[in-house]
C-alpha cells in the first residue's frame, strides 16, 4: 500500500512540476493526464518509482528540455481531453 501511495504522490509532483513548466497548456483534467502520460498502473512499482526519481531529477536540471517535459507538451497540446473527460470514470 505504501508503494502505491508514494507512486501516486510522485505523478502528482511531477505533474505539478510540468504544470509550472507550461502554465499555458490545459491542466483542468489532471487525473486523466496522470492516467493517459504514465500508463495506469504500473505492475512492478519499486522499479517505476526509480524512473519516476529520475524523470523527476530531469525535469529539475533540464527543465522544459527534459524529454518528459517535451513529450507531454506535445501531448497536452493533440489530446482532445475535454472529450475524453466525458468518460463515466472521470465524472
Amino acid at each position: 500500500m505504501e508503494l502505491a501511495i508514494s507512486h501516486f504522490c510522485k505523478k502528482n509532483r511531477i505533474i505539478a512540476e510540468l504544470k509550472a513548466l507550461y502554465p499555458e497548456d490545459e491542466w483542468d483534467f489532471s487525473p486523466l493526464i496522470r492516467d493517459k502520460f504514465f500508463g495506469g498502473r504500473q505492475v512492478n512499482r519499486e522499479y517505476s518509482l526509480k524512473f519516476l526519481d529520475q524523470m523527476r531529477e530531469d525535469l529539475t536540471t533540464k527543465k522544459q528540455q527534459a524529454s518528459c517535459a517535451t513529450r507531454l507538451h506535445r501531448q497536452i497540446n493533440t489530446w482532445n481531453l475535454r472529450e475524453e473527460f466525458d468518460f463515466p470514470r472521470y465524472l
